[in-house]
């Protein structure tokens, strides 16, 4: 499985995420998503393949994560199972679909949460738009694969290594 993991600050969480996503069999790319020559140093120190999206251009971090996304939709390799994650998110157990085409946390229940959402390789992103809309974030376009003919199964993170005092400041759906 690749992970495709979208940087824009805290180049140490890629060292990080590669060790966790090797202890599970994965590989991981690494999206940068910012101007900050440290994500390059860590990707290269690391030797994970880094990909750098041409449109980080925009005024919202919102907007600047959908294309982000957007772009990650045109270089991810349908050859292996798939999996996308946002910077601070750590994958501690082996994806397992058994019997689902997708996994994934669904949003106000109505899409899918592009912090991590993991798809087999014949599910394809393609046409997929990432971008916020109005009333809705990042990811509003994955009603598609809701709505679908997709098995979708829904996961729930969990919260590791914090206590419960300083759970309000993680980022949560």
């Amino acid at each position: 499985m690749i992970f495709y993991s979208v940087h824009f600050n805290r180049p140490e969480f890629i060292a990080i995420q590669k060790e966790c996503i090797d202890e599970i069999g994965g590989t991981l790319g690494v999206i940068k998503n910012s101007s900050d020559i440290q994500i390059d140093s860590e990707c290269n120190r690391l030797g994970v393949k880094i990909y750098t999206n041409p449109n980080t251009n925009s005024l919202s971090p919102s907007h600047s994560h959908g294309l982000a996304l957007n772009f990650i939709t045109t270089i991810i390799d349908y050859s292996q199972d798939w999996c996308l994650l946002d910077h601070d998110f750590f994958p501690l157990k082996k994806i397992n679909f058994e019997d689902y085409d997708i996994l994934g946390l669904i949003h106000q229940e109505k899409y899918l949460w592009p912090g991590f959402m993991a798809g087999k390789r014949d599910i394809s992103l393609n046409g997929v738009d990432f971008l916020p809309t109005p009333g809705r974030d990042t990811g509003a376009g994955t009603y598609v694969l809701i709505s679908g003919e997709y098995k979708i199964r829904v996961v729930s993170e969990e919260y590791v290594g914090f206590d419960s005092g300083s759970i309000k400041s993680l980022q949560t759906q």
